[in-house]
């Protein structure tokens, strides 16, 4: 699988604050996907932005490359 992230931070986050995520797929053509992503502390949004990834092919249990 490879990926790629490009996020912007909005606001500091502290330690003890409740991080939370979101993440909604946008798009999915063959193996790839893009997913807008944002986490908030309460509610309050504190970075967002877009991660895309491909997933690569599986091998058969038991086989190795």
């Amino acid at each position: 699988m490879s990926s790629a992230v490009d996020i912007k931070l909005l606001q500091p986050v502290f330690a003890g604050q409740r991080l939370d995520d979101r993440i909604a797929l946008t798009h999915e053509i063959d193996k790839r996907m893009r997913f807008d992503v944002e986490a908030l502390v309460e509610d309050v949004p504190v970075a967002r932005g877009v991660m895309t990834a491909s997933r690569g092919s599986r091998l058969p249990v038991g086989r190795t490359r």
